[in-house]
């Protein structure tokens, strides 16, 4: 594939602020992974091409180089303001002005992130010979849940343009995979195992796990939304609670949507020596919390289209034993380092928590575990960008 010029329409990162940190040659700080568009800007280093990359991030801004135009571009309504049909017609119109974007640039490729709008929206883009690159970090379907008939239309308008006009998928984990192949019967140029990129430095400071730390602190690193289970939580944190264990604390990092709801319910129910809300974290402060977390929680509901869970990682190279579920799929590359519970079911949670703080042998086959799967987790040759390299020459 000749490439001139490729354009990455991304999700709701800071893609401005990531490119002067890049540009001076320093990932950005405010994530620990390498983030995506660092990446893409990598690659466009790496194979001398020109750039666009614009993001729907809500802090409006705009730098232009020789080599690159970087926009944020907030959307015109959040999706958690809008419902049903204007939801439908506001995702396609996100879509469109994505393909004006890319006629606008004069771009020959475009890589666009789930999330951004529907599938099919880019089949437009066959008509000006552009060619079509979705990056899928999400599966496509709640595998645990029935979808409704409007899902259900939307995936069959989807299947034809992810069959017929892509060249090559990018997925980041097994399950994605699985539902693209059962969605479109399509196997070729499915790359998967587009893992998130980590510097082994970012965790060279980070302590080893201490079993008899005075407090056992479980860490929560993500949106704070409902269905990545925060209420969920406070649950658990209770039963500690009412057994009066106080030696459990639960450090909640990140902003969200439900944040107001989980500082009333801590309130309501009575955990503000057990439950402590921090707020998004920066790779400093994170790195603090992952000093003083015992393990890591990743209590996503079934409800929620996870695509990997990057917390599920990060906590494995910071050797923490993680507690999760089958909904997270990144807890297939590292089942040694997992301590696997039942989706949606608070007393799993609070049982596997338990058996950490009960079990020291137990506890340290897990850190072993993690420390087992950390040198694949840091390939190079695994990353986004890697594959993103790939697809670009075929």
């Amino acid at each position: 594939m000749k490439v001139g010029k490729i354009m990455y329409a991304a999700g709701p990162g800071d893609v401005v602020n990531t490119f002067r940190h890049w540009e001076v040659g320093i990932d950005d700080p405010s994530q620990f992974s390498v983030t995506y568009s660092g990446q893409f800007y990598d690659t466009c280093k790496k194979l001398n091409l020109n750039g666009v990359v614009i993001s729907s991030n809500p802090r409006k801004d705009k730098i232009c180089t020789d080599r690159f135009v970087i926009k944020n571009s907030p959307l015109l309504f959040r999706s958690k303001d809008v419902r049903g049909m204007l939801y439908t017609l506001l995702h396609i119109y996100n879509g469109l002005v994505i393909v004006f974007n890319a006629l606008r640039y004069r771009v020959d490729t475009l890589i666009v992130a789930d999330g951004t709008s529907y599938w099919f929206v880019f089949s437009i883009l066959k008509l000006f010979k552009i060619k079509f690159i979705p990056t899928m970090h999400c599966v496509l379907w709640p595998p645990f849940k029935n979808i409704n008939k409007k899902q259900k239309m939307l995936l069959k308008l989807s299947s034809y343009t992810l069959q017929k006009h892509t060249k090559s998928i990018l997925v980041v984990s097994e399950d994605i995979r699985n539902q693209v192949i059962e969605l479109t019967e399509k196997k070729d140029n499915i790359y998967i195992s587009s893992l998130p990129k980590y510097r082994k430095t970012a965790f060279q400071n980070i302590k080893s796990a201490n079993w008899n730390s005075q407090n056992f602190v479980v860490l929560f690193v993500g949106r704070i939304e409902i269905n990545k289970g925060v209420t969920d939580l406070l649950d658990i944190a209770k039963k500690f609670q009412d057994i009066k264990n106080n030696r459990i604390k639960f450090h909640i990092c990140g902003e969200g949507s439900a944040l107001t709801l989980i500082e009333n319910k801590i309130n309501e129910m009575s955990l503000q020596q057990s439950v402590k809300l921090l707020g998004h974290c920066t790779k400093e402060k994170l790195a603090e919390q992952y000093n003083l977390a015992n393990c890591v929680i990743v209590p996503t509901r079934t409800s929620f289209i996870e695509g990997l869970n990057k917390v599920v990682i990060e906590g494995v190279l910071a050797a923490r034993p993680i507690v999760t579920s089958k909904v997270c799929p990144a807890m297939n590359l590292v089942t040694e380092a997992v301590v696997e519970v039942q989706a949606d079911s608070v007393d799993s949670y609070y049982q596997a928590i338990l058996k950490l703080l009960t079990d020291e042998v137990f506890y340290k086959s897990k850190i072993k575990g993690c420390i087992h799967n950390q040198d694949k987790l840091l390939q190079n040759n695994v990353s986004w960008s890697e594959n993103l390299s790939k697809v670009l020459k075929i």
